[in-house]
């Protein structure tokens, strides 16, 4: 899958019946950020529902399911991406 808003997938291995992904390299999760020493401006929370918007939206598009979406998968990088992974 190529898309902006979801992480890329760089080499994918099987090994003992396992799939291992290698995937775009982004700096943090969004769970791993600290909210309660920065507060989030309303542009700020915007612009990251709408990142993640456009990644589930495509996403289904592809019928394929987003149930399992949480603050660990909204990955951020420290040059502003936010992509779903």
């Amino acid at each position: 899958i190529k898309y902006l808003n979801i992480t890329a997938i760089e080499e994918i291995y099987c090994y003992n019946n396992r799939i291992f992904l290698v995937i775009e390299h982004l700096d943090v999760s969004f769970a791993q950020l600290e909210f309660q020493k920065y507060k989030l401006e309303e542009r700020e929370i915007a612009t990251i529902l709408t990142e993640v918007l456009k990644g589930v939206a495509f996403i289904s598009s592809l019928r394929l399911s987003c149930k399992d979406l949480s603050q660990e998968n909204i990955r951020l990088s420290l040059d502003r991406n936010i992509k779903l992974g």
